[in-house]
C-alpha cells in the first residue's frame, strides 16, 4: 500500500513505546519499522483506515525534536473514528494518556475528545453526527460565542 498523498510524521523519544501505544490505544496497524544494524528502531509506518502516521525517533543531530524537548507541541491530529464514545472508552485502559477534554457535541456537527498520548503529542478524535454547510457552522459558532 502506497502512503497517503500527505502523512503526518510525528518525533517520539521511544519509538517502539510510540508504535505499541498507537496500536493497542488508537488501533493503528504497523506497515514497518526500520532498525538499524544493532536493532535500534529509527522510523515506523502505521496505517488508520488507509491514511498513513510516520514516526521518526528523536535527534538533535537532524534537528527533529519531540513534543519533551519542545515542552508542548504547536500540531495537532484530528482522527475520525466511528464511535467517539466507545473510542474514549478504549482508551481508558492506558493512564499514561492525558484526556483533556472528555467526549462532548460541538457546533460544527461532530462529537469529539482531545487528548495528550504518552510522548505528549495533541490528539482530537471525532464522530461526525451531521452534515452541515459552512454557512450553518458559521451561523452556530456566532451563537454559541466560538472564538470569543
Amino acid at each position: 500500500m502506497s502512503p497517503s498523498p500527505i502523512a503526518p510524521r510525528i518525533i517520539v523519544r521511544d519509538l517502539d513505546a510510540a508504535v505499541r501505544f498507537y496500536e493497542e490505544a488508537f488501533g493503528f496497524r504497523t506497515r514497518y519499522i526500520l532498525r538499524t544494524a544493532s536493532g535500534e528502531a529509527l522510523h515506523a509506518e502505521l496505517d488508520y483506515e488507509g491514511t498513513t502516521l510516520i514516526l521518526g525517533v528523536e535527534s538533535e543531530r537532524r534537528g527533529a525534536r519531540s513534543p519533551a524537548a519542545l515542552q508542548g507541541t504547536p500540531v495537532g491530529l484530528y482522527v475520525s473514528v466511528p464511535d467517539v464514545d466507545s473510542h474514549r472508552e478504549r482508551l481508558r485502559r492506558f493512564p499514561a494518556a492525558t484526556v483533556r477534554l472528555e467526549p462532548t457535541t460541538v457546533y460544527w456537527g461532530e462529537r469529539i475528545y482531545a487528548m495528550f498520548d504518552p510522548e505528549g503529542h495533541w490528539w482530537t478524535f471525532a464522530t461526525r453526527l451531521e452534515e452541515l454547510s459552512p454557512e450553518e457552522i458559521q451561523r452556530r459558532a456566532i451563537a454559541v460565542g466560538a472564538g470569543v
